[in-house]
């Protein structure tokens, strides 16, 4: 097939012949690849925002667990070409790059452009078709799809959603849910008097066409809430459990405490009765995540809660049951472990999968809560909660009193906490060290989880002061740092943490380390300044932006970054 740098659509298929139980003996696979070029938004200097600029051959690279890479390319300016053939199996992705000469990933800007589908099953008899979005590498490019007459944009139906929840669906799709309005001239984006609205419209993101959909609308509008997908590694479950958040019926908002499921297979969501609703209080501005997936239950922390005592404490929430166990946060007000502890909310919670010792001496995981804030002011407090295993049908969540610890210099909120495995260290960066936005701040700190604390002499410092900023895990070791708000507004400004080696002199001379290092000037700006974002890596490793406000209190369009 001839392909052409200048078509809408370059159309490609590759087809796989297996034995079979046809009549010929054989069994035909099939994947079709369609290659979409999207313009991009922002780009580093000099770099092309159309994807093919200044390109003559195109590469095709299929990967997958239990498979080598298999590749193929050629000058798709001369001739047309075919997909490489590969193995069948689960979880196969398709990586389309633009180059100017060999598609060499060792020469400098060589490879213009980069895209990848979302993975895909393929076996005997398969037909599968991938639309694989291709824009400039380093650039933040538009919501795409396609349409009758080739790519055009992609529109939310409600785009105005600060405080929404993202999910990641097992299918690789995005279910956003719930969000606010903030009002015209409020000083944040986050407390009740800073919301004109808040919304019970959800939709769902599709990575693999760009469309989104909207779904049945959640029973309450919810905004600040907390979703949580089930399922664990012995037993699947689909579901997204959607908790606490602020609500509104038309008057003031409030802060609840009911608890709805999303079904992926209805695209419905289900009220829980009130005996399933949070024990005790709604919360609002709360972390959640899974501590038994298997037995679906969730561990709770803090929250701007009603009554406020109870931001001072944390629950075991069991789908289908109800709360489960509950317990202080600390440091609280007396020695006492039934008592209140400090109340906190924009706080950060961390699941480290290797953070200490069971009662029986075994290796457990632990979710490490971060900083945060209270009618007081900021919170410096960091504790460590041990998840012990199911014994005799009980769970056992416990406070691991040899490693709570402050965060360094001051207490912050709206702050990001990144953990690294293969460094061993969760980043936690910029924030606000005083109430409403007060005291942005530029220092990264690094916390090394076989320490149980930090280092106060190390650390990273950004550009400039910023809360509100999202921080995304790209690949191993790489942080992308996004937007957030400073004393002089939201910024559209973006950083980057890098584990680069670095030897005794600059011949490279051993020993050799590697060592994280801050870029700023390394990433384009987004396309908008943007604060209080949500930000998810989708299946294509593209990082989907959405929500937020920006300097005005305005909604930005959702945006799209594409890596290096």
């Amino acid at each position: 097939m001839r392909i052409r740098a200048t078509t809408l659509f370059l159309a490609l298929a590759f087809a796989a012949t297996l034995p079979g139980c046809g009549s010929n003996g054989a069994a035909t696979s099939a994947l079709e690849a369609q290659v979409v070029p999207v313009e991009a938004v922002k780009v580093m200097t000099d770099s092309p925002t159309l994807p093919f600029e200044g390109a003559k051959v195109i590469k095709f690279t299929v990967s997958g667990p239990g498979m080598s890479d298999a590749s193929t390319s050629y000058d798709f300016t001369a001739g047309g070409g075919a997909l490489p053939a590969f193995p069948e199996g689960y979880e196969r992705q398709l990586t389309v790059e633009v180059c100017k000469n060999t598609c060499d990933a060792t020469v400098g800007d060589d490879i213009i452009s980069r895209g990848r589908s979302v993975p895909l099953t393929l076996f005997k008899g398969d037909s599968r078709n991938a639309t694989v979005f291709v824009s400039t590498r380093n650039s933040f490019v538009p919501l795409t799809l396609v349409g009758d007459n080739g790519p055009e944009a992609s529109a939310m139906a409600n785009k105005v959603r600060v405080g929404a929840s993202v999910t990641t669906l097992d299918d690789g799709r995005l279910l956003i849910a719930g969000g606010a309005k903030v009002k015209t001239g409020a000083g944040g984006w986050y407390r009740q008097e800073d919301l004109e609205s808040i919304t019970a419209d959800a939709e769902i993101y599709d990575p693999r066409t760009g469309v989104f959909t909207p779904v049945s609308s959640m029973n309450l509008a919810r905004a600040f809430h907390v979703a949580v997908k089930l399922g664990g590694p012995n037993r699947a479950d689909r579901r997204v459990v959607l908790m606490g958040g602020f609500t509104s019926t038309g008057g003031p908002s409030e802060i609840t405490n009911t608890v709805e499921i999303f079904d992926p297979d209805s695209n419905a969501f289900v009220l829980e009765p009130t005996e399933r609703s949070l024990a005790g209080a709604g919360r609002a501005l709360f972390t959640a995540a899974q501590a038994y997936p298997d037995q679906k239950v969730i561990f709770l922390a803090g929250g701007q809660a009603s009554p406020s005592v109870a931001g001072g404490s944390w629950q075991l929430y069991m789908v289908d049951t109800g709360t489960i166990g509950a317990g202080a946060l600390t440091p609280g007000p007396t020695d006492d472990p039934s008592a209140v502890g400090t109340v906190r909310w924009n706080h950060t919670m961390t699941f480290l999968p290797a953070f200490g010792k069971d009662a029986s001496g075994n290796t457990a995981g632990a979710f490490v809560l971060m900083g945060g804030e209270n009618e007081t002011g900021s919170v410096d407090a960091v504790e460590a909660y041990l998840v012990d295993p199911v014994k005799n049908g009980q769970f056992s969540i416990r406070r691991d009193e040899s490693s709570v610890t402050a965060l360094p210099v001051t207490g912050r909120s709206l702050h990001s906490a990144t953990y690294v495995a293969r460094q061993g260290i969760v980043y936690v960066a910029g924030g606000f060290g005083g109430k409403a936005l007060a005291n942005p701040i530029d220092r990264i700190d690094v916390y090394r989880v076989d320490a149980r604390g930090f280092n106060p002499d190390e650390y990273l410092v950004m550009a400039a002061p910023r809360g509100g900023a999202s921080a995304t895990l790209l690949d191993a070791t790489t942080i992308f740092i996004a937007g957030g708000r400073g004393d002089s507004g939201a910024t559209s400004r973006t950083e980057v943490i890098v584990e680069t080696v670095e030897c005794q002199d600059a011949s490279g001379t051993p020993p050799c380390y590697r060592v994280p290092r801050l870029f700023s000037g390394r990433t384009p700006d987004m396309d908008s300044p943007r604060a209080g974002q949500a930000a998810v890596f989708d299946s294509t490793r593209r990082l989907f932006l959405v929500g937020g406000v920006t300097d005005a209190n305005v909604a930005p369009d959702p945006v799209l970054y594409n890596p290096e």
